[in-house]
Formats: C-alpha cells, structure tokens, sequence
C-alpha cells in the first residue's frame, strides 16, 4: 500500500503519525515555501506544483490540515479526461478570494469548477448548511450537494447518489471535518459522519466508476513541542487510524478501477 501513498510535509503535522514515516511512503518537503498557510499566494502554489509533478507517487495523498486543502485543485487539474469531483467536507471551499493572486483552502473548489476543463460535476457530501449558503449563484449548476444532515444512509440512497455522477472518472477528495470528533480531530468544526457510512459511499463509488486518484487532509495541529501532551497524542492517535483505513482502502479501490483504454493523467513532463 505505502508504495502508492504521497505525504505532503506542510509543516510537520504529519510526523507525528508514525505509520506514515516509514520509508516505503514518498514525503515531499514543502515547509520551506512561504504564504502558503490557508491562502497561497499564486507564485507559492506553482512552486508546490513543480514538486508534485516530480513525485512516483500518484495516486493517494495526504495533504495534512485543511489548511491546505486547496492543493486538490492542482491534483484535479493533472487530469487530461472528464471527472466529476466527489468531495467530502463540511465546508464548500467556493468562498471568493479577496484577489487573483490567492487561492485559499475556502476557494478552490471554486476556482476548479471555473477553470479546469475537464471538471463536469462536484458532488459536495457531508456539507453543513451554512457551508452550502456560500456558494455563488454563477456555479451551483455543476454542483450537487448532500447536506451533512440530510444524507439518505439506506443502500437505495447510496445508489441513488452514485447514479448521480455523470462522468466514468472520479476524483474522490476526503477532508475528515466531515466525521465526528470520535472518529477524526480538525481544528475546524466538524460533522456527524461516521468513518464506516463514508467509507460506505466509497465503496459504491469505486465498484461504479474509475477512481483517478484520492486525497485526504484534516488534520489537527501539532508541532513537535506539544506532541507529548495528552491531548495532542490521543489526537493524533485518532487522525492515524482514520488515514490509514483511508489510504489502504483507496489503493485497493484505484488497483480495482477498470482502464478505460486512454490515459487520465497529463504526462508529467
């Protein structure tokens, strides 16, 4: 499983999940670039770009917190076939940037369903309802949103909601604010889902349709300083097992995916 695992080092969370630190998973060093925490500037993010295109790992990855949830718009946009987005989050992420030159982790789902091509439907699961008054008028077309409240649990409504994606390609992009607090631990406010009704969902989405690959952020904020308290282990202890479920389930669902007989990623050269 780890040889198809990307680790983005953002700042350090993430080193406090040992499973993760094994060598078999491809850390990439992102530390180093500035504006990067919540909005990026747009010079920033083409530096993150530039790394991404040079790992060997590309079909899962952990992005570390919310923070930086807005790397999946440059996941998404390494696609060269139509997809449909399925994103679960609590929040929207389609909030307007103050200016051009920012992408933020509240924006770039917007600003994927304005300017990637081969984006054709978002599939917004677990949102809460104040999540769902931030999207603008202009996009609400292409998306089609489950309230974190309001999702049908039953087989039928699982099925209803995959008969719901319009393209044979997905991209599933996971941020854990969508769980409970039992099951994940953000620093932002969370939902209600519970790991096993989410993973339910998945696995009628990857027995449907060719899943491109998968990302996975939400995590709690911990600086080698505090890992030692109580708290902030027991946290992380949390957040570990949930991205390991997580990830070694999205290997199994990429390996599992029927090849359509034409490549789904831009070469990386």
């Amino acid at each position: 499983m780890s040889g198809k695992v990307a680790v983005l080092n953002f700042d350090q969370t993430l080193c406090s999940q040992p499973h993760f630190l094994q060598p078999a998973f491809e850390w990439i060093e992102l530390s180093d670039i500035g504006q990067t925490n919540g909005y990026c500037s747009k010079d920033s993010l083409r530096e993150i770009g530039s790394r991404l295109q040079k790992r060997r790992n590309r079909g899962v990855t952990l992005i570390g917190r919310g923070n930086y949830h807005y790397v999946s718009y440059l996941l998404t946009s390494e696609l060269s076939v139509p997809f449909t987005l399925v994103l679960f989050d609590y929040h929207s992420d389609m909030m307007e940037t103050p200016d051009d030159m920012h992408i933020s982790c509240g924006s770039w789902v917007l600003e994927a369903i304005r300017r990637l091509p081969h984006l054709r439907k978002v599939l917004l699961i677990g949102v809460s309802e104040a999540g769902l008054k931030q999207m603008p008028g202009d996009v609400r077309a292409k998306v089609l949103a489950y309230p974190n409240d309001n999702v049908n649990e039953s087989e039928s409504g699982i099925r209803s909601l995959v008969s719901n994606i319009p393209t044979d390609t997905v991209y599933i992009s996971i941020d854990k604010d969508v769980l409970n607090p039992s099951e994940a631990v953000t620093d932002w406010e969370q939902g209600r889902f519970s790991l096993r009704f989410m993973v339910r969902i998945l696995e009628a989405i990857a027995k449907a349709k060719r899943v491109a690959g998968v990302d996975i952020c939400g995590e709690y904020p911990i600086t080698p300083a505090h890992i030692y308290r109580n708290e902030m282990r027991q946290a992380s202890r949390i957040n570990e097992r949930a991205n390991r479920y997580l990830a070694e389930r999205a290997v199994q669902w990429m390996s599992e995916t029927v090849p359509s007989g034409h490549p789904v990623h831009r070469s990386a050269g």
